[in-house]
């Protein structure tokens, strides 16, 4: 079985990259995972023990990690404020995951992408010719819906997206919440979508980028016909292009 990337362009641009066995690790806030790639190709895909040891990985294993323990093994691909070739816009501060994919896309595709990346934290990022240019960070749906752990008598409600609601017609009585569980899950589209509305307000040609463990919902709360590419594992592409780029300097 192999995980494919499901866009041209990124399908054709990854082909041309050297053929190589690599191991690579999403050591994110939440779900870490390994993938493997034979000859280029990602094969398979695998979760991790959250405490997982890092440590004892080989060379041929490039990870990605929120970890400030961790040694960053990209660090020899920042010239001043460029990495990899791509300027960036932003402090060192920029998370790992976050800069590993906009590279991929700036050197992949060419041209203007917006990356949402719904995981634990919601970033959306921008990237154009002119580089990484920002984006923001905002909490993901699951931490949006544990925060109502802090009320006194509010439940500590997990992410189920079987009980995911779409918006209805709030003027109508029979699609108000009619429970406190119900009255706290039916905020998380409105969450969503006037994230999305205000971020994707702007008439633009961008290229939108969805990735990440809970990008079906984020895909629900997108406007209709928005156009989108979804790539679920995007961040190990990232990673193996640039630890194809590293082991070959």
């Amino acid at each position: 079985m192999s995980f494919l990337l499901s866009n041209n362009s990124l399908k054709d641009f990854q082909e041309k990259l050297p053929k190589k066995k690599i191991v690579t690790i999403d050591y994110g806030n939440s779900n870490p995972h390994r993938g493997y790639f034979l000859d280029g190709n990602l094969l398979d895909i695998n979760r991790l023990p959250k405490d997982w040891d890092l440590s004892n990985e080989n060379d041929s294993t490039f990870i990605s990690s929120v970890s400030k323990d961790f040694p960053n093994q990209f660090d020899d691909l920042w010239r001043e404020s460029s990495f990899n070739d791509m300027p960036v816009h932003y402090s060192r501060s920029l998370g790992q995951d976050r800069l590993l994919i906009a590279s991929f896309l700036y050197q992949a595709l060419g041209k203007e992408a917006l990356i949402i990346d719904a995981g634990t934290f919601l970033t959306i990022d921008l990237v154009t010719k002119e580089g990484f240019m920002g984006g923001w960070i905002f909490p993901g749906p699951s931490v949006y819906l544990n925060s109502y752990g802090q009320g006194e008598r509010l439940p500590n409600l997990g992410l189920d997206k079987g009980k995911y609601s779409p918006v209805g017609d709030q003027n109508d009585k029979n699609d108000l919440p009619k429970n406190t569980e119900e009255a706290i899950l039916f905020t998380l589209p409105i969450y969503l979508k006037g994230i999305l509305l205000e971020v994707l307000k702007t008439p633009n040609n961008k290229t939108i980028i969805l990735t990440g463990g809970c990008s079906e919902l984020v895909e629900k709360a997108l406007p209709t016909n928005t156009k989108i590419i979804k790539e679920p594992h995007l961040i190990h592409y990232a990673l193996y292009f640039h630890g194809v780029k590293v082991t070959e300097e």
